[in-house]
């Protein structure tokens, strides 16, 4: 049996999934060994939801093979039975995302993009020093950083072109990729059979993964326009916030927006306030002000943030100028876990380095906050963060973070980024010297910071490249002097 790890992320992910085991929240190790021991022996005793809930977090994470193997085997035999309807969900969500991630969309109905970022904290790891395998896979060379950059840009650019293969060529590899599409194609039908019978059952969640389902690939429709208006029908009966959400986003539909504001969910509520903020008319402005308000009110991270932007706005000597308490007020609590607002880090970082809104200045602090949006991939905070380690403000200084924090800046697009690892590369701080990839930085500013033909970094290779050739031809006609003269 799977035993589960006893850590607070893992119990979090457990009490989010099932109410029913959130008995303990406490961060204490003790508690969480209780818990989790509690899980363990249910789960012997033949507690379905608890052996459930164990496989989820052993398999969560770093999505260990050996864990998804097992959860996936034991689910499929628990579906046969036709009774447990989370094990419905997951399964099917497994068989059409290969993890058991909950499918979400950003606002606007869009898969949200992964964050790119190297984890300066767990470098070692990255790097593969606490396994002896590198990201590049290869466990016999020491891992080359600029190697597997040079790798990682050539893939991304490769998936941002999304080359289209003439449909008439003909090759080895396309009965392969039927194959390949086949077995897909099985799996997404296999997902939507037991996502149905857990959505027939009630489950609130298997009806939003349809739905969402079909927006992640509109060319394999998983039900037809009745199936939708049916599922739309249910999710109104059942009033879900979360469900009716996803469905107005996915159908442009403003009864459902609205029907879900109706159900006090704040996501809903921020998003119709973003809707009536785009109308003139003063009916609706008011409307947004009250939706912005409630959604703050509840929470809500971004509605928080912009209630802090909208008082900061307000100009010095008018009626009521800006109350700055309120405006730190307002972006602490953005900024405060869980889901933290990634914009609301970055000013509330910039407070706290300059002393302002009635703040003291407090480095740690700044240093905190800046992580923290850099993590959730804000390129500003990761410049930032990147000087703190350089300089040793709020925190000890390393050079070597330093650099990795600006070259996660510069992935993203950071011009400032890309200076400071010019600066790096020639005088060889915190990495190798290299000229050549100073120079590649050099090119990549000169097209504001583009990179999207590849040119610059072709540039460089090619600059490498004659350098290797002149450095090989030079040895070569060291030794060949060296042969004469002996």
């Amino acid at each position: 049996m799977c035993s589960i790890v006893p850590t607070a992320d893992l119990l979090k992910q457990i009490e989010t999934r099932f109410p029913q085991f959130s008995t303990l929240t406490s961060g204490d190790s003790s508690l969480l060994k209780r818990y989790s021991d509690t899980l363990a022996c249910r789960s012997e005793k033949g507690d379905e939801e608890a052996k459930l809930a164990i496989l989820l977090a052993a398999a969560s994470g770093d999505g260990d093979p050996a864990a998804l193997s097992e959860a996936s085997s034991w689910l499929e035999v628990v579906c046969s039975r036709g009774e447990n309807l989370s094990a419905m969900y997951y399964y099917g969500l497994y068989l059409a995302t290969g993890s058991f991630d909950e499918v979400a969309l950003s606002a606007g109905g869009q898969m949200p993009e992964p964050v790119y970022y190297i984890d300066i904290d767990h470098l070692d790891h990255f790097l593969g020093l606490d396994r002896g395998v590198s990201p590049d896979g290869n466990p016999s060379e020491q891992f080359d950083f600029k190697k597997w950059l040079r790798s990682e840009r050539k893939r991304r650019l490769a998936a941002s072109k999304a080359v289209s293969v003439d449909s008439e060529a003909s090759s080895p590899s396309e009965s392969e990729g039927s194959s390949c599409s086949s077995k897909k194609a099985d799996r997404l039908h296999r997902a939507v059979h037991w996502l149905r019978k857990a959505a027939n059952g009630g489950h609130e969640r298997a009806l939003v993964t349809l739905m969402l389902l079909k927006s992640m690939d509109s060319t394999s429709p998983v039900y037809d326009d009745s199936e939708a208006t049916s599922m739309i029908e249910k999710l109104k009966s059942m009033r879900s916030g979360l469900g009716l959400l996803r469905a107005a986003e996915l159908r442009s539909s403003m009864e459902l927006y609205e029907l879900a504001a109706d159900t006090g969910f704040p996501d809903a509520m921020y998003q119709l306030a973003v809707i009536a903020s785009e109308s003139e008319s003063e009916q609706h402005q008011l409307l947004y002000w009250q939706l912005l308000n409630k959604s703050a009110q509840a929470g809500h991270k971004v509605a928080l943030y912009h209630l802090a932007q909208l008082e900061s706005s307000k100009e010095e000597g008018s009626a009521e100028p800006a109350d700055q308490n309120l405006v730190f007020q307002l972006l602490k609590g953005s900024a405060s876990p869980p889901d933290p607002d990634r914009d609301a880090c970055f000013l509330l970082g910039n407070i706290y380095y300059s002393g302002t809104h009635g703040q003291e200045v407090n480095m740690p602090l700044a240093f905190k906050y800046w992580k923290t949006g850099a993590k959730l991939g804000d390129p500003n905070c990761m410049v930032n963060l990147g000087t703190m380690y350089y300089h040793g403000n709020g925190t000890k200084q390393d050079f070597e973070k330093a650099f990795y924090c600006s070259q996660n800046a510069a992935v993203l697009g950071s011009e400032i980024a890309m200076q400071n690892l010019v600066d790096m590369y020639e005088r060889g701080v915190g990495v190798p010297q290299s000229s050549e990839h100073a120079q590649y930085y050099r090119n990549l500013l000169e097209q504001g910071g583009n990179d999207a033909g590849g040119d610059a970094m072709a540039d460089v290779l090619q600059h490498i490249e004659r350098e290797r050739s002149k450095h090989a031809q030079m040895k070569e006609e060291a030794k060949d002097e060296q042969h004469f003269f002996h």
